[in-house]
């Protein structure tokens, strides 16, 4: 029936009708959120694809003095089991305990002093290593020279050497590096007062290494500013006290500065001991990764392993919306190893395996740290 200008609608006013209608218009605006919202969350899925979960790997201190330079001058097929442990992770590094010279004058006063050629680069390259940690207490062991020859070896080397610079912008940088979609920041410092840091410590102006003995101030400011920059922010520490296998004070209270600023992991080596690890907070924290290459491998020195951590890149990337305390790191795995006569490590077996597990248990009981992340 057409309805005129003139013509009356008369409108149910029922109490019950009203409610009814008005209960019917509400579930209809609820059912058409929920569906606008699979949409979006599907598109959103569609839109940014899941990232994968990528492994890395953490070694200790690496040196060629002695035995140890004669696999630089021999390599061969001694390398094969450990290349093939190194490559296995999506990315791996290790602590470069040597100044990169041939040439020079040693440190006075140091009681060891370690350098190594510009091959060893190479070497480790072939090895299956990634990058290596500079800001170390034998960097600088020999002098000015083998300073500038260092920094030399840096800037042509296919690998990166983090923590060595020729100022103190360029030694706090980070390595910066994007792996299945998630960018990490991994930085270098070392906590180590001696000879090295008094003398070579990086300013604004001079050559040196990445320190932090007399303060955490310039580390914190590198790594918050990686923070804003980065999904990820990693950094090696060079601490401890020697042949301890528990952290001291001093690491400790590293370890809460750089939690604050916003680091997702810290690994560390030093103490040419296995230290414990595990997490603080959503903070991933390995305080000591022992000797890897090296000359010594009598005893406890001999005493390695190789720590792999696995970082979720979805909950990285998922951050920043009032969330950054999300837990990145969400694995660790530690593989038990011994130094051989050659200087090379290998995974170690039967009842030396279980020896050394027992040993990392020991260190991870007084480590502090709790066995999974703690949001």
């Amino acid at each position: 029936m057409a309805v005129g200008r003139g013509s009356r609608i008369t409108v149910n006013r029922d109490p019950l009708y009203v409610r009814r209608r008005r209960v019917a218009g509400l579930v209809g605006v609820v059912v058409l959120a929920v569906v606008l919202g699979t949409v979006r969350a599907a598109w959103a899925a569609w839109a940014e694809p899941s990232r994968l979960p990528v492994t890395l790997n953490f070694a200790g201190d690496v040196h060629f003095e002695h035995q140890a330079r004669d696999l630089l001058r021999q390599p061969g097929v001694q390398e094969e089991a450990l290349r093939s442990a190194l490559s296995a992770a999506d990315f791996t590094m290790v602590n470069l305990e040597t100044a990169i010279t041939e040439r020079g004058t040693p440190i006075e006063g140091k009681s060891f002093t370690f350098r190594a050629p510009a091959s060893a680069l190479d070497y480790l390259a072939n090895l299956g290593v990634d990058a290596v940690a500079m800001a170390n207490n034998h960097a600088a062991d020999f002098g000015d020279v083998g300073l500038q020859d260092t920094l030399a070896a840096r800037t042509a080397s296919r690998i990166p050497l983090v923590g060595v610079g020729k100022n103190s912008d360029e030694a706090f940088a980070p390595l910066s590096i994007t792996l299945s979609g998630t960018s990490i920041a991994i930085l270098s410092s070392s906590q180590i007062t001696d000879e090295t840091s008094s003398l070579y410590s990086a300013t604004a102006s001079g050559p040196g290494i990445a320190t932090n003995h007399e303060s955490n101030e310039a580390l914190v400011a590198a790594v918050e500013s990686a923070r804003t920059e980065h999904d990820v922010v990693i950094v090696f520490m060079h601490w401890g006290t020697e042949k301890d296998t528990c952290p001291s004070d001093a690491q400790r209270g590293a370890t809460q500065a750089l939690v604050d600023a916003g680091a997702d992991a810290i690994v560390g080596s030093h103490a040419h001991r296995v230290q414990g690890s595990g997490w603080k907070g959503s903070t991933f924290v390995g305080y000591g990764l022992g000797n890897f290459i090296w000359d010594f491998g009598h005893g406890p020195n001999g005493d390695s392993g190789m720590l792999t951590i696995t970082i979720d890149g979805n909950l990285a990337s998922k951050r920043g919306n009032g969330d950054e305390r999300r837990p990145v790191v969400t694995a660790q795995q530690w593989t038990p190893m011994r130094v051989g006569p050659n200087g090379l490590p290998a995974a170690a077996l039967g009842a030396e395996q279980t020896r050394l597990a027992g040993e990392k248990a020991l260190a991870d009981a007084c480590s502090g740290l709790s066995p999974a992340p703690v949001p």
